[in-house]
């Protein structure tokens, strides 16, 4: 099977959004955070370590958990590769607080009946951590969102653009 490339994924989603104030939620090595950017987005990231953490974003940087984070003043949240390292009461309680916000989400998933599958934990996880179903994505954690899933980048994997069913910001517009 041919898998498009995860980077031509996140260049077509971001520049296909007009500027927006963005939150990169486990943002890892700053990758998507880059591609955001070069778009003429707003970003800042955060993550539970600075350990990943370019030195040129340390000042858009702040180290937080997922479930704590202020979400006041983004328009948009990115969360790549964040839910598969959550517990499922943790993906829930993460995902509830999205209601009205435009979600990019990378994770990736199961196509079994359920919450998901569990995940064997890592340095970076939480306990119990699950690989979330598509039925538990698009039924539990983005109920309140439009999903449009794109094309795996590898097996069992893609982007999810989260649209909200009620926006709570004007500044949403497709194109620049």
């Amino acid at each position: 099977m041919t898998y498009a490339k995860r980077e031509d994924i996140v260049d077509a989603i971001a520049g296909s959004f007009a500027p927006l104030t963005i939150l990169d939620i486990g943002c890892g090595a700053c990758g998507v955070a880059d591609i955001f950017k070069s778009h003429g987005h707003d970003v800042y990231v955060t993550d539970i370590t600075a350990e990943r953490v370019p030195k040129e974003w340390m000042p858009r940087f702040t180290k937080n958990s997922a479930t704590e984070i202020e979400l006041m003043g983004y328009d948009a949240v990115i969360m790549a590769g964040l839910l598969y390292h959550l517990s499922t009461e943790s993906q829930a309680a993460v995902c509830k607080r999205m209601t009205g916000r435009l979600v990019f989400l990378d994770t990736h998933y199961v196509r079994t009946p359920g919450p998901g599958e569990p995940r064997k934990q890592t340095a970076s996880s939480e306990p119990h951590p699950v690989i979330p179903s598509i039925e538990f994505i698009r039924g539990e954690l983005f109920p309140n969102h439009f999903l449009i899933q794109t094309a795996e980048h590898v097996d069992g994997r893609s982007w999810f653009v989260c649209i909200p069913k009620t926006v709570t910001t004007r500044r949403i517009r497709w194109g620049n």
